[in-house]
């Protein structure tokens, strides 16, 4: 029996963590900047930069209990409004309350090159009720909800055909985030049909990231096609699909997915990141090209179509 005892915890005062001023360049990627370590159930995480950098990263704010972590929020900092004090900007990005935890931390996601970034975690302890919010200050249910995640689809518009000669090439279909995107994309299903009648001659299908985007040959019957939005509400896609383009330049020496057909044969192939248990995560700059190569002569061509669905977040 416990009898009287006080079982609230005493508020404990604000403590200061931050990262430091410090250049971040994309190159560096998700990486943890501060750890607000301690019995605290509420935190405040802010930033600064220089006046006139502009902040372009994510903020992903994790609490943790022992040796489990779980994401409470992310913010996209370049949408959040700053005020300026002598050389620097910033704001408030995120705020967490009434969550206990064993620590607060943030990883810095860059979206861009950017210089002297400075992240501040003010961490205490209070019984409050739990609240968590963000970006645009809304809860964090209504973050989590289908609203913040834009999902597309889109069919080639055309049947797709692979010349017989060897070593021919033909895009099937190159998904790409261009520099201009705000979103992560997030590949989630490729579905492949093909049609052959040959009796010689061997065919690979190669999936691989690419770092250029494609461009589309004058008069070779290539296109840009637009996605189709599982929500008609929805904004535009950013990301572009093109299919029968010009070969960019591969992004690796590693096929992400290889496939081998007869050329006699039909069918179907699909991944999806269900079975790869991870979708494949295009940033700005990156993209994904399906490409089917004529590895041994044929006797005719083959014919395919392409799928694509990703999200956008």
């Amino acid at each position: 029996m416990l009898g009287a005892v006080d079982l609230v915890q005493p508020a404990v005062a604000p403590i200061l963590f931050e990262s430091g001023q410090a250049d971040r360049p994309r190159s560096d990627g998700r990486k943890l900047v501060v750890s607000a370590v301690g019995s605290f159930s509420c935190c405040d995480v802010w930033f600064s930069v220089p006046v006139g950098v502009a902040p372009q990263f994510r903020l992903h704010v994790y609490g943790r209990v022992g040796d489990v972590r779980f994401l409470l929020v992310t913010v996209t900092a370049g949408a959040l409004p700053v005020a300026a004090d002598g050389a620097r900007e910033g704001t408030l990005a995120a705020v967490v309350r009434g969550r206990p935890s064993t620590a607060f931390e943030v990883e810095y996601e860059p979206l861009a090159d950017v210089t002297g970034v400075n992240v501040f975690v003010q961490a205490w302890h209070a019984d409050v009720t739990m609240d968590v919010t963000g970006i645009d200050r809304s809860p964090l249910a209504a973050q989590m909800t289908a609203s913040a995640r834009t999902t597309f689809s889109r069919g080639s518009d055309r049947v797709l055909s692979l010349a017989a000669a060897a070593a021919s090439n033909t895009i099937l279909g190159a998904l790409w985030n261009p520099s201009s995107s705000a979103k992560r994309v997030e590949l989630q299903r490729i579905e492949l049909s093909f049609w052959g009648a040959s009796t010689s001659g061997a065919v690979r299908i190669r999936a691989r990231r690419i770092t250029a985007i494609p461009t589309i040959p004058m008069g070779g019957g290539g296109a840009t096609l637009t996605a189709e939005k599982h929500d008609s509400t929805d904004a535009a896609p950013s990301a572009q699909l093109f299919v029968n383009a010009n070969a960019p330049a591969w992004g690796g020496s590693v096929d992400f997915w290889m496939v081998v057909l007869k050329p006699a044969e039909a069918g179907r192939y699909t991944w999806t990141a269900t079975d790869a248990g991870k979708p494949l995560v295009l940033r700005q700059n990156e993209g994904l090209e399906v490409r089917a190569v004529t590895e041994t002569a044929m006797a005719s061509a083959m014919s395919f179509g392409i799928n694509m669905q990703w999200v956008e977040i």
